[in-house]
């Protein structure tokens, strides 16, 4: 049973001594309803669990209840309060938009000036003001005015269009007539090779584009995101004679960022993350890890990509690779740059911002910046309906930003009951058979 933390709501276990996020001692837990009691307490006030029998006469506490809901009912609406709560804080607040009547840009209702041109809301400007020279004033829809002839006498006319076909000078374009096209050099003569001497042949400039991809050590590159794990058995992450055994698969290099998330909402109008303004990632964000995302979310966007979450065997391949390990890059946790709770980190950064945390078959952010979904489908299981999850059992590896970097270590995978949850430390990379 996961007790929750009561300074920062985090699950841990039940035997637990100190929060595994916050590290505060975690105070005496009633082992029938859950709540906390002081240390020399010997019953607990909410329930009336007698802890010491023998210290404490039964019958001068015993009370008739009231209550016609059973504790466990009480307990699960708490839960469900608590829970509901904790996903209230994460909605940002809502701002409504107008547009600047000068560059027409989309700012807040309640701005007193236009960050974008500068202009101010709270004076009126004279009518001759002149718009600002570095934006465009014309409004979606509004033809461009075309230049008015020019005034004056015959003569001056003549004179302007004198000095416009001087020689040196080329001629003005003509309203409605397209210039004329330069003329092209005539093309020079290939040299005559010499009498008795053979051409040399051009040498081929290689194509860019045409290059192969980099090969990647005990794997092969299928297209610039996946990456081919090649089938056999691998070591446990438990040690000991047990293999994992694996037909082959891809996994992403990196996880889902939120460019890559942005194409999926507007193509199939899927809600956007809480956290994104007016339906795009905040700036400077687009190539961070997608966070704030459901397993329902994982899964959709997995369908649309033609993929699927990785498996907690897959992840435990990828993370260790042939060798066991602590880390994806050795035992010693300090020798990479990952982005944990150590690194005091103050949000999730770039993928691929960190190279030396590359695991063996060349996937990075296996340890920190999100925690990310890994889905154990059940293969005897009738298949979902419309609008349900398919059965399975699923879980979060890796740590985020805000954990511990040992929350990671050999592959380690925590599987919990709320598809529901999601939260600023949590993403996810996709998968596909091979």
């Amino acid at each position: 049973m996961a007790v929750n933390c009561p300074f920062c709501q985090y699950p841990n276990f039940a035997d637990a001594t100190k929060c595994r996020r916050c590290g505060k001692a975690l105070p005496k837990m009633c082992p029938s309803c859950g709540h906390p009691v002081a240390d020399g307490a010997t019953f607990c006030a909410t329930c009336g669990t007698i802890f010491e029998k023998d210290k404490v006469d039964p019958e001068t506490y015993k009370t008739k209840s009231l209550r016609r809901r059973s504790y466990d009912d009480e307990r699960r609406q708490n839960e469900e309060q608590e829970r509901a709560d904790a996903v209230e804080q994460f909605k940002p607040k809502l701002h409504r938009l107008k547009k600047c009547p000068e560059c027409w840009h989309n700012i807040s209702e309640e701005a007193a000036f236009c960050p974008y041109c500068g202009t101010r809301f709270d004076q009126e400007l004279p009518p001759d003001t002149p718009p600002t020279p570095s934006v465009s004033v014309r409004q979606p829809g509004e033809k461009p005015k075309l230049a008015e002839p020019e005034k004056g006498s015959p003569k001056a006319a003549a004179e302007k269009l004198v000095a416009r076909t001087a020689p040196g000078k080329p001629p003005a374009p003509v309203a409605g007539k397209k210039p004329a096209a330069k003329p092209k050099a005539a093309a020079k003569p290939a040299p005559t090779p010499a009498p008795g001497k053979m051409p040399t042949p051009p040498t081929p400039v290689p194509s860019k584009a045409a290059a192969p991809p980099t090969p990647i050590a005990a794997g092969r590159v299928f297209d610039p995101e996946m990456l081919y794990l090649v089938p056999g058995a691998y070591p446990h992450p438990a040690g000991g004679p047990a293999k994992l055994e694996t037909r082959g698969f891809r996994l992403a290099r990196t996880p889902v960022t939120c460019a890559q998330y942005k194409t999926f909402c507007d193509q199939t109008g899927h809600a956007p993350p809480p956290d994104w303004f007016d339906g795009a990632p905040l700036p400077e964000k687009e190539n961070h890890p997608v966070i704030l995302v459901s397993l329902a979310d994982a899964l959709a966007y997995c369908v649309w990509a033609g993929r699927r979450l990785p498996t907690s065997t897959e992840w435990a391949i990828a993370y260790n690779g042939r060798t066991l390990r602590a880390y994806p890059w050795g035992d010693d946790a300090a020798a990479a740059k990952v982005t944990t709770a150590e690194s005091g980190a103050i949000t999730t950064t770039p993928v691929q911002a960190q190279t030396d945390d590359a695991g063996p078959f060349g996937h990075v952010d296996l340890v920190g910046n999100v925690r990310q979904w890994i889905f154990d489908p059940d293969p005897e299981a009738m298949p979902p309906l419309p609008g349900e999850l398919p059965a399975g059992k699923f879980g979060l590896a890796g740590a985020s930003w805000t954990d511990p970097i040992w929350l990671a270590a050999r592959g380690r995978v925590d599987f919990i009951n709320d598809p529901k949850f999601f939260g600023y430390m949590l993403g996810f990379r996709c998968a596909s058979d091979a």
